[in-house]
């Protein structure tokens, strides 16, 4: 097995989205380790190293990557001990639910010398004020954007072919799904790709590598109607998914995986692009009726444009507060005992090791 890059939280219309509790998708002899802190404390260089290790070994890691910062990692997950090690600070705000059994918790807060942040109270407070504006006005961006898109989404709503649909739905069903099985399956929800201060970005690559890929190619719209109705049909037919969600619509599948038949569903389009090679492609504009779409079309490139900007004008402001948030953590930084956040980790992989490896 590859190693995996993918994200479990993201920007989102709606304000910070999680998914954190999908990270295991296997409650059974699964381990869980949330680190606790506030920023600057080591948490991303702590879960790094312990990945570093563990690729040493042969394991393949998924990568939980951070929404807001790049170079940031929020948490690793080992899949084949069914172990993984989170940041569990706000935004994500996880707490354990079984501790000791199933969870712990880490707090790396313990090696900071609070004494020290004291004389920088006035500044580390600007700073987060300064974060959270840009934050808030960024979600505004992205729902002024997704209101510009949603008003294109109902032009296609308008122009949609059920009966094509249906047709098309099913045939993707009948040459995905095999016989059912005598189980229910399970979903594990995640994100492919985020909104960040870099612009959009996707590690859908990464997810699908090694899979037969079914690409769906042409409006979201549509696609995420047929993924939405392939999840549940697999799920009813006892095969276990990975459903990737959209970060401007993150109660909408824009891919599908399905670990167990070697398959991936993805959809393909302009904001949507990948490198594999697809098995099959499906045109699914062909559930739209073209003579009635093409009234709606300057209005659908206008909406476009705009929501473009929007989103422009939302990285612009996420990237703001990272350079907010690189501030916080310099502080931080200077007040913490790095050596005993060492050993804390070393201690961690010696549990870990004699538990599992």
């Amino acid at each position: 097995m590859a190693d995996r890059h993918l994200f479990f939280g993201g920007n989102t219309p709606d304000g910070f989205y999680s998914y954190y509790d999908n990270v295991l998708n296997s409650k059974k002899d699964s381990r869980l380790v949330i680190l606790k802190g506030g920023p600057g404390v080591g948490k991303s260089s702590f879960v790094k190293a312990i990945a570093k290790v563990f690729k040493q070994k042969g394991h393949a890691i998924e990568y939980l990557h951070c929404s807001g910062d790049g170079d940031s990692l929020d948490g690793i997950c080992i899949p084949k001990i069914q172990v993984a090690i989170i940041d569990g600070t706000a935004p994500h705000m996880i707490d354990p639910k079984i501790p000791g059994a199933f969870d712990e918790i880490i707090n790396l807060g313990r090696y900071l010398d609070q004494e020290r942040l004291i004389p920088y109270k006035q500044e580390i407070q600007k700073a987060n004020q300064e974060k959270a504006r840009c934050y808030k006005s960024a979600y505004r961006c992205l729902k002024a954007a997704q209101i510009m898109d949603s008003d294109s989404r109902m032009a296609y709503e308008d122009c949609l072919d059920r009966k094509a649909l249906r047709e098309m739905t099913n045939h993707v069903i009948r040459r995905t799904l095999p016989a059912e099985q005598a189980r229910v399956g399970n979903v594990r929800k995640l994100f492919a790709s985020a909104i960040t201060p870099e612009g959009a970005v996707s590690y859908i690559d990464t997810l699908i590598k090694g899979t037969s890929v079914i690409a769906l190619k042409g409006e979201a719209a549509v696609s995420s109607q047929i993924l939405g109705k392939l999840c549940q049909e697999a799920i009813l037919s006892g095969y276990d998914a990975e459903a990737c969600y959209c970060p401007m619509y993150p109660d909408q599948i824009e891919h599908l995986i399905l670990p167990e038949l070697g398959t991936s569903i993805v959809s393909l389009h302009q904001q949507h692009p990948f490198a594999a090679e697809a098995a099959v492609d499906v045109d699914v504009d062909q559930a739209l009726n073209r003579d009635a779409l093409a009234g709606y079309l300057p209005s659908i490139a206008q909406n476009a444009a705009l929501s473009e900007q929007l989103l422009e004008r939302a990285y612009e402001r996420i990237k703001r507060a990272k350079e907010s948030h690189k501030k916080i953590e310099q502080y931080y930084i200077s007040a913490m005992d790095f050596d005993g956040v060492g050993l804390e980790r070393e201690a961690l992989l010696q549990r870990i090791m004699k538990q599992y490896a």
